[in-house]
């Protein structure tokens, strides 16, 4: 780590914490521009390499007159930009088109597309001079990073941001950095739906039979709480079931979640004794659903808050406030989805198997989903077999003794080996002696 006119060189690992020159790592330049601190990867662990690259990279910014001038220097020097003058009303189509982005499903690439327009009109707003991808460099990125956070959104929306049009400017430039890979991500706690209990999913049944409580098309929205209960499916999943996915002689639901698509991967769910009595009076038509389906195209908030209707009279309206951002309901449909999950590892499901029914990966259901009560806890360690066959069993007693215990102990079991041993009485008199000292 060396400091010279050229700036500051310092070596990171890869948790991202400063490391010695000996250690694994890459090196990172530390400059100056205005005032203002700048950051570079030299994309090198070796020291020798990156000494060069430094000066390749600041001696000609020296010279240069003005710190526009330097800023952009730099970022083409870090070949962020590429030399990509791809003008920004053209980038998205080239991310959306691109056979090296990665496979995502339709929500994903929508989020993606609304978070890239989001910073095109900031620059648009901000940087009007701005019209190229390669004219984009840290110092527009760090700005909107600053904009974003002043917006108040929670911990994750922020990262999720960056993620975005740091993946997009990756993808359109082919460069493995962007002017948002150093930008540091917020430390948020994750907000996950909770599971229904038996009691609570009887409660929202409860609910839809009382004949006090009017909602639009009542008996569908029963049986789309019946299809979440006993399927585990998505609410457009869910909601958009057709009747030729619902297979009674093989006694099956087939279908390609809409989440999972992109990479084909389809679900096998066997229709639980319930599910099929609610299904044996279904319409022939092209859904499951006729009048919801139709909705959920054109309104899908409208069916979303008529389920949170469904809550709100049923009393499952808690919420939870984030350190930063807007409060969020702890239940929704998706609470039915980790409920099945929940329920299923209870009874003694295996990972594999659920993950065929429900098309998530294990690491997925791990992390989002099994919740194995205490009770499924104790069962296992009961269930544990007596491998210890010990002729005196009994309890193990452990204590805790004190150095000068321990001591006393020994030489206590001294003395009675030297009583026990036959030797000369002159002898063992003298070292019964010593020892009782």
């Amino acid at each position: 780590m060396k400091t010279t006119g050229l700036g500051y060189l310092f070596k990171r690992g890869k948790n991202g914490s400063k490391v010695k020159d000996s250690e694994l790592g890459i090196y990172y330049l530390q400059y100056t521009v205005n005032g203002s601190k700048k950051f570079m990867s030299l994309k090198t662990g070796n020291k020798v390499i990156a000494q060069k690259r430094r000066k390749k990279t600041l001696l000609p910014a020296l010279f240069v007159d003005t710190s526009e001038k330097v800023i952009l220097h730099i970022a083409e020097a870090r070949k962020l930009l590429n030399n990509v003058k791809i003008n920004l009303n053209d980038v998205w189509l080239k991310y959306e088109n691109s056979t090296k982005r990665p496979q995502s499903s339709t929500g994903t690439l929508g989020n993606y597309k609304r978070m890239w327009k989001c910073f095109k009109e900031w620059l648009n707003a901000e940087h009007p001079h701005i019209t190229t991808v390669n004219q984009i460099t840290d110092k527009e990125a760090e700005e909107y990073s600053v904009f974003l956070w002043t917006k108040k959104i929670a911990e994750n929306t922020y990262n999720y941001h960056l993620q975005a049009c740091n993946l997009v400017l990756k993808i359109v430039t082919g460069s493995l950095q962007t002017a948002f890979t150093g930008l540091s991500r917020k430390n948020g706690e994750s907000i996950n739906r909770l599971d229904f209990s038996p009691e609570q999913i009887k409660l929202i049944f409860a609910t839809l039979d009382s004949k006090d409580f009017k909602i639009m098309n009542k008996p569908e929205m029963k049986l789309l709480c019946y299809i979440g209960t006993f399927t585990g499916l998505r609410l457009h999943d869910a909601v958009m079931l057709k009747t030729d996915s619902v297979d009674l002689k093989k006694n099956l639901i087939s279908l390609t979640p809409a989440k999972t698509r992109n990479i084909s991967r389809q679900v096998h769910i066997p229709i639980h004794p319930e599910l099929r009595r609610q299904f044996n009076n279904m319409d022939k038509g092209d859904y499951v659903l006729p009048s919801i389906s139709e909705r959920y195209l054109r309104n899908p908030t409208g069916v979303k808050l008529d389920f949170m209707t469904i809550l709100d009279e049923a009393g499952l309206t808690d919420f939870k406030k984030p350190s930063k951002g807007r409060s969020r309901r702890l239940y929704g449909f998706h609470s039915f989805r980790h409920s099945f999950c929940s329920i299923a590892a209870n009874a003694g499901v295996p990972m594999s198997t659920l993950a065929g029914i429900l098309g998530d990966n294990s690491r997925t259901l791990e992390k989002y989903y099994l919740k194995v009560n205490d009770k499924a806890k104790l069962d296992c360690i009961n269930s544990l077999p007596s491998l210890i066959k010990l002729a005196n069993p009994g309890v193990i007693d452990v204590e805790v003794s004190s150095e000068v215990e321990v001591l006393a102990r020994r030489i206590q079991d001294a003395c009675k080996f030297i009583i026990d041993n036959k030797m000369n009485a002159n002898f063992k008199n003298q070292l019964l002696a010593l020892l009782q000292s």
